[in-house]
């Protein structure tokens, strides 16, 4: 079911990485890219775009553990965002509409 969260801007190595954090909550970058194995580099990108997702979180210790957002609330929040995007969507294309109609009503030029 990875991919759910595609709608929303989170990509599927993102979301593979969230759910294994759902499962498996405060692991550090070390314990990730042994459960995943992968290197740390992709890693720390794709927990960078979570957390600018708000999905996961990562705590002041050393090393660095990093925990899921509770999936509700976040997906509430990227849902909301989405909505925000689509209506400015909506409220451009009235405005992109509003220029055609002007420009169909003009005489054409001879």
């Amino acid at each position: 079911m990875v991919g759910t969260l595609n709608e929303l801007g989170v990509g599927e190595e993102e979301e593979r990485l969230f759910r294994l954090l759902l499962s498996r909550p405060d692991l550090t970058l070390a314990d990730l890219a042994e459960a995943l194995s992968t290197a740390p580099a992709p890693l720390r990108r794709r927990l960078r775009a979570l957390e600018d997702a708000g999905l996961v979180s990562r705590t002041p210790t050393r090393p660095v553990r990093y925990r899921p957002a509770p999936p509700g609330p976040a997906v509430d929040v990227l849902i909301a965002r989405r909505q925000e995007e689509l209506d400015r969507t909506r409220s451009e294309a009235k405005e992109l509409a509003r220029l055609w109609e002007e420009g169909t009503r003009r005489e054409p030029a001879v």
